[in-house]
């Protein structure tokens, strides 16, 4: 099975590029999967040299600046799809997911979207595919009362952890750090 990804902006400091990394990883690894993914660009690319993914990058951005790349952002994603022969196309962000729903029947292509925030607007062009992801109760909520969308539709998936969380020695960091200094964060 071929599966393409799409997400803009794939970027070390984006929560959607690291659930993207986390997914790329376990999926790579799986023989019964081919992993496509197509970004506009972003600084943790490099990272997809060291693993088993087909990567293409084609210009497209966020927000009213992608009316400017509707035509030929669609045209090279059928393209692509046709010549990689693509089964589910997988987006990220709404951009994407609409351009990837208006040519899914010529295609003949599944797609899913992981819906990963609350957005609002574009009601009648959002969130049209065949299946939507929710990373949370939350979101699977409002894709329902905002934007009227079929339970049967959603996924609710939390955002996987994929890291070793090691115990701290309060003791020992305060001899070593100055905690007043420091913020701890988790990424996921």
């Amino acid at each position: 099975m071929r599966i393409l990804h799409i997400s803009p902006d794939f970027n070390y400091s984006c929560g959607v590029s690291k659930y993207l990394s986390i997914l790329f990883k376990e999926f790579s690894e799986d023989q019964e999967f081919e992993i496509h993914f197509i970004s506009n660009g972003g600084d943790k690319l490099k990272e997809l040299k060291k693993i088993n993914i087909h990567l293409k990058l084609i210009p497209f951005s966020k927000g009213f600046n992608n009316l400017f790349y509707l035509n030929s952002f669609k045209k090279s994603l059928q393209a692509y799809v046709h010549k990689n022969e693509i089964d589910i196309v997988h987006s990220h962000h709404r951009f994407p997911e609409y351009v990837a729903t208006t040519i899914s029947h010529e295609c003949k292509i599944k797609t899913i979207s992981t819906v990963h925030s609350l957005t609002k607007g574009f009601k009648k062009i959002s969130f049209r595919s065949d299946y939507l992801i929710a990373v949370s109760n939350s979101v699977k909520n409002h894709l329902k009362s905002y934007y009227g969308i079929d339970e049967n539709r959603i996924i609710t998936k939390y955002n996987p952890i994929n890291a070793e969380i090691k115990s701290i020695d309060k003791k020992e960091a305060k001899k070593n750090l100055d905690l007043a200094k420091m913020i701890l964060f988790f990424c996921m």
